[in-house]
């Protein structure tokens, strides 16, 4: 059984901005890899109970490579955005935008590690489509709401502030 993907366009990942782009095109092979997790048919329920012993740990420990390697791209995307972010000029426009920006980082950071440290009890299957529903439902209204807005402001004040470049 492979994990039931739901396809996302990778514009849907596109703000415009060359430091948050590339960024969500790695965020998106890394949710395209979570297909790989489980690709064992005889298990439509998502469980590992008829699958052989090493082959349920070979999808546990890709579950956990992929969880570690989401975690740390998120990580450096987040650090990445805050340097953008710092790169703005002050004021309450961009003062405000920064500040839910980053608040929302903090609480998906937060959201996010609940759900990997759940993972080593679960069936790898289900733990992976409970982690790509998670994430992809972040990255959406994430996207949308706070990096497109982020790279909107790094546009408007490109050329207004020495401190972007």
């Amino acid at each position: 059984m492979g994990v039931s993907h739901e396809a996302i366009p990778e514009p849907l990942f596109e703000v415009g901005d060359s430091g948050i782009d590339p960024d969500h095109r790695a965020l998106a092979e890394l949710l395209d890899a979570l297909e790989r997790v489980c690709t064992n048919p005889a298990t439509p329920d998502g469980r590992c109970d008829h699958c052989p012993e090493t082959k349920a740990h070979s999808c546990h420990a890709l579950l956990r490579e992929i969880s570690i390697g989401l975690q740390t791209l998120l990580l450096d995307h987040f650090q990445r955005e805050h340097e953008l972010m710092n790169s703005l000029p002050r004021n309450a426009a961009t003062r405000a935008h920064c500040e839910r920006h980053r608040r929302e980082h903090v609480n998906f950071s937060t959201r996010y590690n609940v759900a990997a440290a759940r993972l080593n009890g679960c069936h790898p299957a289900i733990g992976a489509l409970e982690v790509e529903a998670l994430v992809i439902d972040w990255i959406r209204s994430h996207a949308l709401e706070f990096d497109a807005e982020l790279a909107a402001l790094l546009r408007r004040f490109a050329t207004a502030s020495p401190r972007y470049s």
